[in-house]
Formats: structure tokens, sequence, C-alpha cells
């Protein structure tokens, strides 16, 4: 058993800026040419470290947005929730993100992320 993908947040990507997209177990992408269908793929590509994105991925291909793309991961085989415990938020889902920062002038850092607990009784900053 895998876990699933139950939310994807994206921002500064392509048309999708501000996405917030719940999956059921069965999710279609259904839209006209340009709705950004491929876009979605394509930011899930991203988040798994398939790709590398350019200037041209952001939103209206603007040199230097950040971009973010987050999914939150559910169904959790449980010799994983054991093992990621301390990251996993109050649902026992797991929230991971990854960010393309700066731009071809300054430099570019794409970096993964994900919250966790330091020490039992502290809430999430």
């Amino acid at each position: 058993m895998a876990a699933k993908i139950v939310r994807l947040r994206v921002d500064g990507f392509r048309c999708l800026d501000g996405l917030d997209l719940g999956f059921e177990p069965l999710t279609a992408l259904i839209g006209a040419n340009g709705a950004g269908k491929s876009s979605v793929l394509r930011a899930i590509q991203f988040l798994f470290g398939q790709i590398s994105l350019d200037d041209d991925d952001s939103t209206d291909g603007e040199v230097g947005l950040d971009v973010r793309v987050e999914a939150t991961f559910g169904d959790l085989p449980k010799s994983w929730s054991e093992r990621l415990s301390p990251w996993l938020d109050a649902s026992g889902n797991l929230v991971v993100a990854r960010e393309r920062t700066g731009g071809a002038e300054d430099g570019v850092r794409e970096f993964w992320s994900a919250s966790r607990l330091q020490a039992p009784g502290f809430a999430p900053v």
C-alpha cells in the first residue's frame, strides 16, 4: 500500500497560481485546451524532483517569481506513520513542499521542506 496525494497547493507556477485542489480516490482532470491539466501534472513532477523549472514556468513568465508546490499525503502505511510521526499533522497526514526561489540574474534555489514538531507539547509554528 502506498500513500496518496489528498491535496495539492500551487503558487507562482504557470496558470495555477493560487490553486488548492483536493483529490479523491479517483480524480479526473477535465478541461479545455490551455486550462492547466498538463500544468497540474508538471507541478507534481516538480514536487517529486523529476523535473526542474525555468523562468518561463513562473506565473505569467514573471522572472524571479517564487514557485511553491505543496502536497498533503494521506493514507500512509502504518510503518511510514510510525517512522514519520514527528512530521505528521494532527490528522496523520504528511505535508511536503518543493520551492523554487530566485531567478536567472540572482541565481536559482530549489529545495524541499516539511513541518516538524521539535519537542513534544510544542505547537507547529
